[in-house]
């Protein structure tokens, strides 16, 4: 894997008759990490990608018309313990990225929506970031405080346009506790979505496909950085 030039590669018409399923995982991992200005391929990345993971998917929260025989889309609370799908999935995740034989100091994490309960798993593989983009994730604030308690050497954070669930029922912390290491933090257009219990299954609105829930801003509080350099939103 190290020996090949990525991108040669990710430009090839078909990855599953040129990798092995080990190497078609590693590249799902690998792509979290290509952006605009990394190639002038990016379009191109993105379109084979996104078919590559179909291939690799798990189990998402959005709730089948077989489970609920209601005309309105549900989406499973973000809160509630996971049933043994869920569990296997976790634990299929957990195995792939076991496959990674690197630690990278670099990670995007974007349009993370139904498979949400996986985002804790990400602190354990990539413990050694300095920077990370979160963007356009639904996600807990539990969650999201529990990854980034985990990431002791991050440099750089980039936090935007992020849907964060807050549960009524015993919530202690209403606010992120960004990371002390920080020297430059990008913030901005995040919300938080409020449920008021631990099970009961989220509407989904048909028109903007989004929790049909209250929100409201997810507020930066104030907190002393003291290697922050760089502030931006």
């Amino acid at each position: 894997m190290k020996s090949k030039n990525w991108i040669d590669i990710v430009i090839l018409n078909e990855f599953i008759k040129y990798f092995g399923t080990e190497e078609l995982i590693e590249l799902r991992y690998k792509s979290y990490t290509i952006t605009e200005e990394d190639s002038e391929y990016s379009s191109d990345i993105k379109d084979r990608i996104d078919g590559l993971v179909q291939r690799y998917r798990y189990e998402v929260y959005h709730i089948d018309d077989e489970e609920f025989d209601y005309s309105l889309k549900f989406f499973i609370n973000p809160y509630k313990p996971l049933s043994s799908k869920f569990l296997a999935s976790r634990d299929k995740f957990r195995s792939d990225l076991k496959i990674i034989s690197y630690q990278p100091c670099k990670l995007i994490i974007q349009d993370i929506i139904q498979e949400c309960y996986l985002i804790r798993e990400l602190s354990t593989m990539f413990n050694n970031l300095k920077t990370l983009s979160i963007q356009r994730i639904w996600a807990t604030l539990e969650d999201l405080q529990y990854l980034l308690d985990n990431l002791k050497h991050l440099e750089n954070l980039r936090f935007m346009c992020n849907d964060i669930f807050r549960c009524n029922e015993g919530t202690i912390v209403h606010a992120i506790n960004w990371p002390q290491t920080l020297k430059k933090l990008t913030y901005g257009r995040n919300q938080e979505m409020i449920v008021d219990n631990k099970y009961d299954p989220i509407p989904i609105h048909p028109n903007t496909m989004h929790p049909d829930i209250p929100t409201t801003q997810h507020l930066l509080l104030p907190i002393h950085f003291p290697n922050l350099e760089v502030f931006e939103s």
